[in-house]
């Protein structure tokens, strides 16, 4: 009697093994990918609060407090450290649009994607009462 495993078995097995690896495998890369996305988002949804309070101290001047400079595009690098006007990896750039509404789009220039796209202040702030 034959003692051992028959080339069918062995094929399985590795394919069985193969599968799990992948599932586990993919499972942990989206996971990164998930985790590093929050990351940003909660990182720039901070800077929007803090804008939405400087904006109703400051009104429309709140730019020149929080950012010390009147461009109305800021960058940020890598590690969400502000570099001011310098291009770099992420940019957040504001408007008013002709109801006088703040908007503020935060975008990840390396992979052409939103992070915080429109989001709108409202424009009651700056009227005048």
């Amino acid at each position: 009697m034959k003692k051992g495993f028959t080339l069918v078995e062995v094929l399985v097995s590795i394919f069985i093994f193969s599968l799990v690896l992948v599932t586990t495998l993919s499972t942990y890369l989206l996971s990164i990918s998930f985790e590093k996305r929050q990351s940003e988002y909660i990182y720039f949804e901070t800077i929007c609060l803090d804008i939405n309070k400087y904006s109703d101290v400051y009104k429309r001047e709140w730019n020149l407090y929080y950012f010390n400079n009147d461009s109305n595009v800021q960058y940020y690098d890598i590690n969400f450290n502000y570099v001011g006007t310098t291009i770099n990896k992420y940019k957040l750039a504001f408007f008013y649009t002709a109801n006088n509404e703040l908007i503020i789009n935060v975008t990840d220039e390396d992979n052409d994607r939103f992070i915080i796209k429109d989001l709108n202040y409202g424009g009651n702030r700056y009227e005048e009462i």
